[in-house]
């Protein structure tokens, strides 16, 4: 959720980029969830009220307030997937593999 809502603005780190730094600012959680279904008008922040679930918003709020206060690791900055297997089989042997 976090990589999805968040991370445009305020970095997949949680470094900033447009918005302000959330890793290691220690924002307690009530102000964190007021933020995100509230938004910050001046600011720029959005309000995202009525965009998650109870539970979606409890897990992001739990892992920014995670963030601000150091206690959760920045995301990655890439997910490490295996290389592709990729097989072709010409329907001739005249066929090319590949293309659209």
């Amino acid at each position: 959720l976090y990589d999805i809502a968040c991370a445009g603005c305020h970095g997949r780190q949680g470094q900033g980029l447009f918005a302000i730094r959330l890793a290691g600012i220690g924002v307690p959680e009530r102000s964190i969830r007021s933020f995100v279904t509230r938004g910050i008008p001046r600011s720029g922040m959005p309000t995202f009220e009525g965009q998650f679930t109870e539970s979606q918003l409890d897990a992001l709020v739990t892992f920014v307030a995670g963030l601000a206060s150091g206690e959760i690791a920045p995301l990655p900055d890439s997910y490490p997937l295996p290389p592709a297997q990729f097989k072709c089989s010409p329907a001739s042997p005249s066929a090319k593999c590949g293309g659209n």
